[in-house]
């Protein structure tokens, strides 16, 4: 979703089993983030998420769009990551 001028937020939902999603392979960071630094603030589940559905972590890093996140999701969680052009 185009949240402004170059600013993206991906986001996923998960089903009554526990993953971990990769930005890598099938779905990699190169198709929406163009060149540059990004910095990502990642809103994900947190440790309790399955039997809290409050819990919740926000971490911050930068990224380009050659590097990967993994995103381990509580069954019924998600996460939702929102980047921004870092000038």
């Amino acid at each position: 979703m185009l949240v402004g001028p170059m600013d993206y937020t991906p986001g996923a939902m998960m089903n009554a089993t526990r993953e971990t999603f990769r930005a890598v392979n099938d779905h990699p960071m190169s198709h929406f983030l163009g060149d540059g630094r990004w910095k990502a603030r990642i809103f994900r589940d947190g440790v309790n998420a399955d039997r809290y559905g409050e819990d919740y972590l926000l971490e911050e890093r930068t990224v380009t769009a050659a590097d990967s996140l993994a995103m381990p999701m509580a069954p019924g969680g998600g996460y939702a990551v929102q980047f921004e052009r870092v000038q």
